[in-house]
Order: C-alpha cells, then structure tokens, then sequence
C-alpha cells in the first residue's frame, strides 16, 4: 500500500509545488469554466493525499494550514516521513472521510479502490 500511495502523491504535490512557486497570484486564482480557482484545486489535492495516506498508515489526519505554500510543504514532509512498516496491514484499516456535504463514507482501501473504478 505504501508503494501505491505515498511515492504518487509525493511525486505529484512536489510538480504541484514547483507550480505554486513560478505561479502568479492570478494564475493561481484563475479558473477553467465553473471549477475552483486553481489555489483551491492544489490546497484540495493536498488535503486528500493525507485523508488517504494517514489512515492507511495509521495515523490521524492532520489539520492543515490555510495558506497553499505551507499547506502544500507540511502534506510533503508528513508524507516523506512515512515508512512502509507503517502501511503493513493498510489493506484491512477502514477509512472514514467526509467530502462535500454528502456526509461520511466508509470504506476498505480495496472498496474504495474497486467502488471508485466502476
């Protein structure tokens, strides 16, 4: 499971951070149609690449702070600071999250992988 997870959302926040750092403010609040501005699209990633890999590593999500460069540099150091001894029985540990108003969910790292993919 560590292998799955913290490398890809390691690699990611790291091009999202190399981003944020040559993005203007008005790149980084502009928006493509109806979506969030783009400083919410990368604040949102970071928040959901901890809502997973904490759980499967057994640890408590952490609150995050509000401006996107910290934000972003505190996801990547807890991140890198995983071990995959912490992911040995990921596979069986339940997720329970909230997204959105529609209320929590709970799920397997593998129900969640199987249900997300249909």
């Amino acid at each position: 499971m560590y292998q799955a997870s913290v490398p890809v959302f390691r690699h990611y926040l790291s091009r999202v951070s190399d981003i944020v750092a040559v993005a203007g403010p008005d790149a980084l609040d502009a928006r493509i149609s109806d979506s969030f501005p783009a400083r919410q699209q990368f604040a949102t990633a970071a928040g959901f690449a901890l809502r997973i890999a904490c759980p499967l590593a057994g640890r408590e999500v952490p609150d995050l702070p509000q401006g996107l460069g910290p934000r972003l540099a505190v996801a990547r150091a807890l991140l890198g600071a995983m071990t995959p001894a912490e992911f040995e029985g990921a596979e069986t540990r339940i997720i329970r999250h909230r997204a959105g108003r529609r209320g929590q969910s709970s799920c397997t790292f593998t129900a969640c992988r199987i249900s997300s993919s249909i």
